[in-house]
């Protein structure tokens, strides 16, 4: 597990950090009957949630080693 997780939702990029909650985090999946109506499933418990913030992700801007290494990468041998 990473101190600082990368998680990308479709072209969505986020950066977070993993923090202590207060109390114990339930997760349940809802499922639906006709007859009874719906119901809840529990699923798990957590007592940590991964806080995130949305990252910008900007180009390298390339050095000029980059760019002799690219230059001499292009030439045919």
């Amino acid at each position: 597990m990473s101190d600082n997780p990368i998680l990308q939702v479709g072209n969505y990029i986020f950066s977070g950090e993993y923090k202590e909650t207060v109390g114990t985090a339930m997760f349940f999946v809802e499922h639906s009957n006709e007859k009874t109506g719906p119901s809840l499933e529990y699923v798990c418990k957590s007592s940590r949630k991964l806080a995130l913030q949305r990252a910008v992700l900007k180009p390298k801007k390339s050095s000029s080693k980059d760019t002799a290494e690219e230059s001499d990468s292009s030439e045919v041998k």
